[in-house]
């Protein structure tokens, strides 16, 4: 039994698929030029160089000082309530004090802080609704 050539589709898809190889593979190998033939047709490209990747000692060197500043988060969703006195930047915070209370179907739920330090800034305001997980000030640990 003889075997019936393939059908166009197939020899196309075939073609294709050998296209997208041949690049994948000159990409992979830093090949500037790729060239393919197969049967009667043939297929070129040149390829664009990738951008360089920066090297370790030269990322460390551009990347600005990690910031040691820590968040205190809303652990509820409703409005929040300063403390009397309220937050105010520059104040010294414990690690466990309580900061302000968020109001929940008329519940007041404590907001304590997680770490020790000067407050940088307050952004929730009084009688503003608060997202879960939202950041209410910002503190820079001692």
């Amino acid at each position: 039994m003889e075997k019936e050539p393939a059908s166009m589709e197939t020899q196309t898809g075939s073609a294709w698929s050998s296209v997208r190889h041949a690049l994948s593979t000159a990409r992979a190998h830093g090949f500037a030029e790729v060239e393919l033939s197969i049967g009667d047709t043939s297929f070129s490209a040149t390829l664009t160089p990738a951008p360089a990747k920066p090297k370790p000692s030269e990322a460390t060197t551009t990347e600005p000082a990690k910031e040691t500043k820590k968040p205190i988060k809303s652990n509820y969703v409703g409005y929040f309530r300063p403390t009397n006195p309220p937050l105010e930047v520059g104040q010294t915070v414990t690690a466990g004090q309580v900061v302000g209370h968020i109001a929940v179907l008329g519940l007041a739920n404590d907001v304590e802080t997680t770490v020790a330090g000067t407050i940088l800034e307050v952004l929730a305001e009084a009688d503003v609704p608060v997202q879960f997980g939202q950041i209410i000030a910002w503190v820079e640990p001692t």
